[in-house]
């Protein structure tokens, strides 16, 4: 397993692209692969079928899980396992960087 800093790479990323420019927010949401919904809704969609298989008594499926993400931006890859994310850059106007101070 490997651990990436997507947020991190996100900004590197955009430093390679743009040049020495001020950094901007970062927007990262991970989306399942067709990358048109929210992973998060997709397994929602994914949880309410109930699917059906001629070998399911012989499966154990409770061995199956998935690597816990280290934290909100260091997500956890493992071999065989694919993940998307989206990935959006802004900058805020003069006015409001002085709102969040």
């Amino acid at each position: 397993m490997l651990n990436v800093d997507i947020k991190k790479f996100a900004l590197d990323f955009f430093s390679a692209s743009n040049g020495a420019i001020k950094e901007p927010l970062v927007s990262i949401k991970e989306m399942d692969l067709s990358n048109n919904m929210l992973l998060s809704e997709a397994e929602q969609v994914r949880n309410s079928y109930q699917w059906k298989g001629e070998d399911d008594e012989t499966v154990d499926f409770s061995q199956l899980e998935k690597p816990v993400d280290a934290s909100p931006s260091v997500f956890t890859l493992e071999p065989q396992r694919m993940r998307t994310f989206q990935i959006k850059y802004q900058f805020l106007e003069e006015s409001q960087v002085m709102f969040l101070q």
